[in-house]
């Protein structure tokens, strides 16, 4: 399968392009949000790029304003084998 040059990003107002830090919560079970819900999210993202849908991707999930969770997957840059970080810095518009 080809690798399509598509990322997923989804941000918590544009707070890693601004570039604040967002340290992730201590406790995400004082969020209500159980490591099986976190793992399930981190192995979506996982068979995502595992099955080139994504090359890469980070997110975060935030509740009452703290980070519960924060991860990168795959690749920023496929051919330099650059991985995704949390801080990446991307463009929200093409000029095609």
């Amino acid at each position: 399968m080809k690798r399509r040059p598509y990322v997923l990003i989804v941000c918590s107002l544009m707070a890693v392009a601004c570039g604040f830090s967002m340290p992730v919560a201590a406790n995400p079970q004082s969020h209500g949000v159980t490591q099986k819900q976190i793992d399930s999210l981190a192995e979506i993202m996982t068979q995502a790029v595992e099955q080139e849908q994504i090359a890469g991707g980070s997110f975060p999930v935030i509740h009452k304003g703290e980070v519960v969770f924060r991860e990168a997957f795959g690749y920023a840059d496929i051919e330099a084998k650059r991985p995704f970080t949390t801080e990446e810095l991307l463009p929200v518009a093409n000029d095609r």
